[in-house]
C-alpha cells in the first residue's frame, strides 16, 4: 500500500537559526562571567582553608620542637620534619605557583640550597631568629606573629637586592601565625623599605603604629 504526503508532514526537524545561536552563545558567556568568579573565590578560600589548618599544626610542632631543645627555635621549619610534622606537604601552600616560595623568597639570602631539606611556602622570617627581635615579638603579646603566607597576596613590583631573589615579591593578603597559635588575615599596606617588610608584617595592627625593629638601624627609618 503507497503512503503518499498530505502537505501536512511535520515530523522533520528544523534547525537552529544563526540568531538562536548566537542568542544561546552570549547566554552561556554571561553565566560563565557570572560563575567564574564564585568558582574562583570557593577555590581560594578553600586553599585558605588548608593554609589555616596546616600553620595551626606547624604551630604546635614548633612549640613542642622548642619545649624539647630548651628553648632554642629551629633554623628553619623543615627541622620540623618527620619528627613534629607528619609530612613536608604540611609546609606547602596550595597557591604557591613557585613551589618553593619561602625559600626562593627569603631563604636563598640565608641558606645554601643542600641545606634546604623540602620545599616550602611559609615565610619564618630570619628577624626570628634573631635573639632581641624574638625576645621583643614575645613580649608584645601573643597577637603578633611569627610565620607568614604571602602567597594569596598581589604580586608587587619591588627591586630585589643583589638580584638574589627568585620568586614574585607579595604583599597585601597575608595569613599570619600568632604567638598564641591563632591564625589571622591582615591586609597589610605595602612597606617600602624591603627590610621592614618582614617586620612590619609581623606586628601590624590595623589603626596601631608598628613597635620599632631591633633587627634593623633606625637611622634608615
Amino acid at each position: 500500500m503507497n503512503t503518499y504526503s498530505t502537505g501536512t508532514d511535520t515530523s522533520f526537524r528544523r534547525g537552529f537559526t544563526l540568531i538562536e545561536l548566537l542568542v544561546v552563545i552570549g547566554v552561556i558567556a554571561i553565566m560563565s562571567a557570572i560563575l567564574f568568579p564564585v568558582f574562583a573565590r570557593a577555590r581560594d578560600a578553600g586553599r585558605k582553608t588548608t593554609c589555616i589548618s596546616n600553620l595551626h599544626q606547624i604551630g604546635l610542632a614548633f612549640r613542642m620542637y622548642s619545649q624539647d631543645y630548651d628553648g632554642v627555635r629551629p633554623s628553619h621549619l623543615d627541622r620540623l620534619v618527620p619528627s613534629y610534622l607528619s609530612t613536608p606537604a604540611l609546609l606547602l601552600c596550595p597557591s604557591d605557583t613557585t613551589g618553593n616560595y619561602a625559600y626562593l623568597r627569603e631563604g636563598v639570602m640565608r641558606f645554601p640550597p643542600e641545606t634546604w631539606r623540602y620545599p616550602q611556602s611559609y615565610d619564618y622570617p630570619g628577624v626570628c631568629l634573631f635573639p632581641p627581635a624574638w625576645d621583643l615579638l614575645e613580649s608584645l603579646g601573643p597577637r603578633v606573629g611569627y610565620i607568614i603566607d604571602r602567597n594569596h597576596g598581589e604580586i608587587a613590583q619591588y627591586p630585589a637586592p643583589g638580584g638574589l631573589i627568585k620568586a614574585p615579591l607579595r604583599a597585601g593578603f597575608i595569613l599570619r601565625l600568632e604567638m598564641d597559635g591563632s591564625v589571622v588575615s591582615r591586609n597589610v599596606p605595602w612597606s617600602k623599605e624591603l627590610g621592614w617588610m618582614y617586620w612590619h608584617a609581623l606586628v601590624y595592627t590595623p589603626g596601631m603604629p608598628d613597635p620599632d625593629n631591633p633587627w634593623l638601624d633606625h637611622s634608615r627609618k
